[in-house]
């Protein structure tokens, strides 16, 4: 494939963001517990069917604590509609309203179609659920990274 063909075959950049929707602590003290276990055993050169018990033990905590997350995707807006929603929530000024522009740019850059509903986004934020930091964490990776940076790794050294 020529460079041509790969510059043409471009896609829009996705990102995957985390979102914690159950609190992990007790599952994240069972991987802690089964690390130290399977380290002392480790160190005590135990048999190795004692530590591969322990090391089933501790990738089986992980997985736990996996189920206390989710993994959602966002797809860059092509660049004039991202432009559009800028103005769209933004004052006579040019100051975005990061209120309006939270849920609508989230439901706009959605992968998932069920995810794709503004008033469900502004609902959520609303909630009282989803901390500051969390909302502004969205609000920073779907504007700053995926709609307007440059990607990393864009310039060489050279």
């Amino acid at each position: 494939m020529s460079l041509r063909d790969r510059l043409e075959s471009k896609q829009r950049r996705r990102v995957t963001w985390t979102v914690e929707v159950s609190d992990p602590s007790t599952t994240q003290a069972r991987v802690a517990a089964a690390r130290a276990q399977l380290a002392q055993a480790e160190a005590l050169e135990t048999s190795e069917e004692s530590r591969a018990a322990l090391a089933a033990e501790l990738a089986d905590a992980e997985r736990a604590v996996a189920t206390h997350y989710e993994q959602v995707q966002f797809e860059a807006l092509d660049p004039d509609l991202f432009e559009a929603m800028l103005v769209e929530h933004s004052d006579a000024a040019g100051d975005v309203d990061r209120a309006r522009m939270r849920p609508a740019l989230a439901a706009a850059c959605a992968v998932d179609e069920g995810l794709r509903d503004e008033q469900w986004w502004a609902d959520r934020f609303a909630s009282g659920v989803w901390s500051k930091g969390e909302i502004d964490d969205l609000y920073h990776l779907l504007v700053t990274v995926l709609n307007y940076s440059v990607p990393r790794g864009a310039y060489s050294k050279g």
